[in-house]
Order: structure tokens, then sequence, then C-alpha cells
């Protein structure tokens, strides 16, 4: 069954339709979660909590093709509101640095602690760098997900690239 008629089918109460929406992209939204929160149990919370909305609400959905991305906007919602409670719990999160790859692996781009990577961001970097890079969204899709310009999310990764880019070649030399 392809993605469209799984999202009809959640939005008529099927359960088991928005299982298997979930396990599409549950990796995506745990990895985004634990990048922006750094706490493995704070990351699985913000996913659990943004699943539970995402299912109340699927009646809501207006474009079957926007589904990621509301998916996403539900999780960064309880992402910002976990993060503001709890403020930065560090914890390592090695095997997420890196882009997901086409198969849904993370592959290890470096050896670089990331905890000391997305320290060196903003907030705002680290949330922009984690939903391009590890979840995929353009820039046009961050800034409809974050109320944010375009230019403005496009100049948050600049700055994020140019920083990680920095350190990285001081960490290499």
């Amino acid at each position: 069954m392809d993605i469209k008629n799984l999202i009809f089918e959640a939005r008529k109460g099927s359960s088991e339709a928005f299982g298997k929406l979930y396990s599409l992209y549950y990796k995506e939204m745990y990895y985004y979660a634990l990048s922006r929160l750094r706490s493995e149990d704070d990351a699985c919370d913000a996913v659990s909590e943004a699943v539970l909305d995402a299912f109340a609400s699927i009646k809501k959905l207006k474009n079957e093709d926007l589904f990621k991305s509301w998916l996403f906007t539900i999780l960064t919602r309880k992402i910002t509101k976990k993060y503001s409670e709890y403020q930065k719990q560090t914890e390592s999160i090695d095997d997420v640095s890196g882009e997901i790859d086409k198969n849904g692996e993370l592959p290890d781009i470096t050896k670089i602690e990331s905890d000391e990577i997305l320290d060196t961001l903003s907030e705002k970097e680290r949330q922009m760098f984690s939903l391009c890079y590890v979840c995929g969204f353009t820039s046009e899709e961050i800034s409809k997900m974050t109320n944010t310009n375009p230019s403005t999310v496009r100049s948050h990764l600049l700055r994020a690239k140019n920083k990680l880019r920095i350190l990285y070649s001081d960490k290499t030399v």
C-alpha cells in the first residue's frame, strides 16, 4: 500500500495504517529529536507525544502530500516544549552524526564527538541543521514548518555549515 492510501485509511481511523506510516518515519523523527534534545529518553518522549497528537488530529490534515512536513511540525513543537522544560541534557549521540542515506541508515562520516559539534551551534542553527541534514527537508519546507522566512533558514544553515567546517578543519589539522 502506498503512502497516500495509508494516509487515507489512517484518516478514516485505521490504527494499523497509522502504525505503518509511523514505521516509515520513526527513525528520522527519533534522530531529529535526539539531535535537538541530546537525551534518548527525551527524544523518545517527544516522538511518542508527537505521534499521539498526530494520530488524534490526522483528520485535520488537509494535504496528504504534506504529511511528513506536518508530522515533523508537530514533533518540532514537542521538542521546543521539552527543550524549554528540561534545557540541555547532554548525552552522546555519536551514532547519529551524519545524513541518513537512501536505505535509511546513518553513515559514520566523522570521528569528532557529536555533542562537541552540536554545542558549537545555536539552538536555531541546530534545529535547521537537523531538519535539513538529518531529516532531509528543503529550506522551503523548513520555513513552513518553523514559520521562518526561507532566506533566514538558508542563513542559519550556512552559518551552521561554516561553524562545523571550521571546527572540523581545526580538529583534523
